[in-house]
């Protein structure tokens, strides 16, 4: 029953970002998108999504917000789900948060002459745990 209900709490403590992916849904699906479910969280992929992750997301394969997982493809969704998860689990972990934790954490390893994406320590994490070719 506990687990029931931190699951439940994590996913409404990831709402925000989860509504953010959402409005990706209507421009994928009217533009030859397609959408899927898996463990728990939408999968868009293809239409407007592939353009927005290569031109606004630096050619980023797959883009995950809250409970939505966003792809330029079915393909590179297929490879680099275990490393969405891993950051549909932050998301439940930091909600709101996460977005300006991860935002900070990128600019804090730029300053450092870091590498912004894989020093990230949410990246490095889901890395960690799961390769993302």
């Amino acid at each position: 029953m506990l687990q029931v209900l931190s699951r439940v709490l994590g996913y409404l403590w990831a709402l925000p970002n989860t509504a953010l992916g959402l409005c990706f849904m209507p421009l994928a699906l009217l533009s030859g998108g397609k959408l899927r479910m898996e463990r728990g969280a939408i999968e868009i992929y293809g239409g407007l999504v592939q353009p927005f992750l290569v031109r606004l997301c630096s050619g980023a394969g797959c883009m995950t917000l809250g409970h939505v997982i966003l792809g330029q493809h079915r393909a590179v969704l297929d490879e680099a789900r275990n490393h969405e998860h891993v950051h549909v689990e932050q998301y439940m972990r930091w909600g709101p948060l996460f977005l300006p934790l991860y935002a900070l954490s990128s600019f804090l390893c730029w300053r450092r002459g870091q590498d912004a994406y894989f020093e990230n320590r949410f990246e490095k994490e889901a890395h960690a745990r799961y390769y993302c070719p």
